[in-house]
């Protein structure tokens, strides 16, 4: 058995991408975060430094992260072109 002596550092377990066609996504500084837009990422605590293709982008978060990558086909098509599998269940404040 061959154990990662890094923990992964992100939510995401499974990343999915199908067809994003000319989406971009937004990056802080050293890429550690992504998002859809600016003040998406401005609200999660980022700095807006640089607009990237999502099709490179994703990728590679997800590599940084320890998230596996599948590449989907016209057989599955997520919305917008990804989906995620979460290594933890998203915490609600719904009781």
């Amino acid at each position: 058995i061959i154990r990662d002596p890094d923990p992964p550092s992100g939510p995401v377990d499974t990343l999915i991408i199908g067809d994003v066609g000319d989406a971009t996504v937004v990056a802080d500084t050293d890429l550690a975060m992504l998002a859809a837009d600016a003040d998406t990422l401005s609200a999660l605590g980022g700095a807006p430094e640089r607009v990237l293709r999502a099709d490179e982008a994703l990728p590679l978060l997800a590599v940084a992260t320890s998230a596996a990558l599948v590449r989907t086909d016209e057989r599955l098509n997520p919305a917008d072109g990804v989906a995620a599998v979460l290594r933890y269940a998203e915490m609600s404040s719904a009781g």
